[in-house]
Formats: structure tokens, C-alpha cells, sequence
């Protein structure tokens, strides 16, 4: 049976200003309860703030969330993507970075369970929750993504469809991990300004349809090593694959940029795959698609 295997170099270019992009940091700690150094949250650096929380005893007795609100300088515009820096088990990040494939992923690792150790996530305008999202739910829209850049490190994507100026994060611990501690780091949420780049790929993540736990459990489905796809290394890459070919599945990869780009903007993609697959024709189901709401494109 044919195993299609995608493998492509991402050199993503582009010829605008040579002006980079801003980043505009939340500068402002709303409000916060059992965190540790809140204020690195609010500096984009290296040092973090850790959320903690607690299972409790029989009933939730004493259990605890830690729960930490971020205000940026001014409003920002509906539509505008904040990314959150987060350290959190690395398993259910891994899971949640594939999108909607997530539960599946999750069966796969053997070891996630969404709901003992969570976190949820609101954008606010001041006191009014304009959006809400958890990780007990895996991302099923463009709204809400967990993302990954060159390095490596995870970073919760949030796009509101109203205009917002804070970011509340929660860590949870479940009622069920009785006499349970479990934490999360927050280095800090920002989203992009000025967006004239003249060069920067900045995160990824992945997606599916079609898929069962089959093509990903034994076909070897799925996206390895996002991560290369962004990186400088024209070495490294990212391998996209079906597996063991399901009728109407497909595989995507998406790298994000920071800004919106016009019409006339070109991108140079570099694609690898076997030379077999050329010759039957097969290549002529892949697609390279631009994306707006979170500047991305797929493949």
C-alpha cells in the first residue's frame, strides 16, 4: 500500500520594509491569587510567573486555582491574535498542537488526560469576557490554537472577534487527583504591531480531517517536528503524513506570521517528497493555502 510521506523545507520570504514588527507586551498585573513572581509575567524575558493549584482532599476540600490577569497599554483591535507563553505538561501541549486531532493524539500518547490538570483562558475588555477557551477542549477553530516557534517553546494563540485589553489565565487542578499539586509558567502574553517584516516564519501547529486513531496509532499519521519548518537550519524540516491512505483524509501544516500581507506579497515554499509519488501524480493533492484571521498559511 502507497505511504505518501511529505517532507519540505519552509523558506518563507518575502520583499517588504525593512522595518521588523513590534511586540507589545501586557504591562499591567490585573489581579493575581497563588502565583509566584506574578510581575515576570508582565516583562519579555526569560523569567516567568508560575500559576499553582491543588486537588484538594475527599470533595475538593481545600482544593485552589492559581489564577493570574494580564493588562495591556491600550485596546486592541478585534480580530488581533495575543500569544501567550506557557510552560504546561508537555504530553497535552503536544496533543493540543494538533489542533483537532487532539483527542485522537491524546489516545495515542497513552498518558494525557484533559481533564485532571488544565487551563483555561479568557480575553476580556476590562471586566467583559469576549472570549473563552480551555484546554479540556482541543482547538477546533482558528479562535483558539496552541502553537509552537523555531525553539520549540509552546504559546497559547487567542483571537478575539471584539476589541480586548486583558488576558486571564487559570491553572486547574481536578477534584478527582485528591492531596494533588500541579502548576503552570506564564513568561508573558503580546501580540504584534507595525507589521512590516522583511523576514520571520514566527510559530506552527497542525491539523487533520478524516483521521481515526487507526492512520495515527499504526500509519504513523500526523506532523513531525513542526518546529524545523520555521527554524533558520535549511537542513531541518518538518515531515507531514498520512500513514497507512485514508479515503478523504488530509494533513495540514500552518505557519503563522505576524501580520496580514497583501495580494501581490510572494512566498517561496520548498517541498520534498519521493520522486514516486511525482511520477503517479500524487502531488497534485497538495495545496498551498493563505489563511487571514491568523496570517498563516498551509500546507
Amino acid at each position: 500500500m502507497l505511504k505518501p510521506l511529505i517532507w519540505f523545507l519552509a523558506i518563507l520570504c518575502y520583499t517588504l520594509s525593512a522595518d521588523a514588527q513590534t511586540k507589545v507586551v501586557a504591562n499591567q498585573v490585573v489581579s493575581h491569587s497563588n502565583v509566584t513572581n506574578p510581575n515576570n509575567a508582565i516583562v519579555d524575558d526569560n523569567n516567568f510567573a508560575t500559576l499553582q493549584s491543588y486537588g484538594g482532599i475527599a470533595l475538593g476540600i481545600g482544593s485552589y486555582s492559581g489564577e493570574l490577569e494580564l493588562q495591556f497599554p491600550g485596546m486592541i483591535p478585534a480580530n488581533t491574535t495575543t500569544y501567550v507563553r506557557i510552560d504546561f505538561d508537555n504530553d497535552v501541549l503536544n496533543a493540543l498542537l494538533g489542533g483537532s486531532l487532539g483527542t485522537l493524539l491524546a489516545d495515542v500518547l497513552g498518558t494525557v488526560v484533559f481533564g485532571n490538570h488544565y487551563f483555561n483562558i479568557q480575553a476580556k475588555n476590562n471586566n467583559t469576557v469576549v472570549l473563552s477557551n480551555s484546554s479540556l477542549t482541543p482547538p477546533n477553530d482558528s479562535r483558539f490554537r496552541i502553537v509552537q516557534d523555531a525553539l520549540g517553546n509552546f504559546y497559547i494563540a487567542i483571537t478575539p472577534d471584539q476589541n480586548y485589553n486583558r488576558i486571564y489565565i487559570e491553572d486547574r487542578t481536578s477534584a478527582l487527583l485528591l492531596g494533588t499539586f500541579n502548576s503552570m509558567n506564564v513568561y508573558s502574553a503580546f501580540y504584534y504591531s507595525d507589521h512590516n517584516c522583511t523576514f520571520d516564519p514566527l510559530y506552527t501547529d497542525y491539523d487533520g480531517a478524516g483521521i481515526t486513531l487507526d492512520l495515527l496509532n499504526l500509519g504513523g499519521a500526523g506532523v513531525t517536528n513542526p518546529e524545523n519548518a520555521i527554524n533558520d537550519d535549511p537542513n531541518n524540516f518538518s515531515e507531514i503524513s498520512l500513514g497507512v491512505v485514508g479515503v478523504l483524509a488530509s494533513m495540514q501544516q500552518n505557519i503563522y506570521f505576524p501580520a496580514t500581507y497583501s495580494p501581490s506579497t510572494n512566498f517561496e515554499v520548498t517541498l520534498k517528497t519521493d520522486p514516486t509519488l511525482v511520477t503517479l501524480g500524487l502531488l497534485n493533492n497538495v495545496q498551498v493555502t493563505r489563511g487571514a484571521l491568523l496570517n498563516e498559511i498551509n500546507f
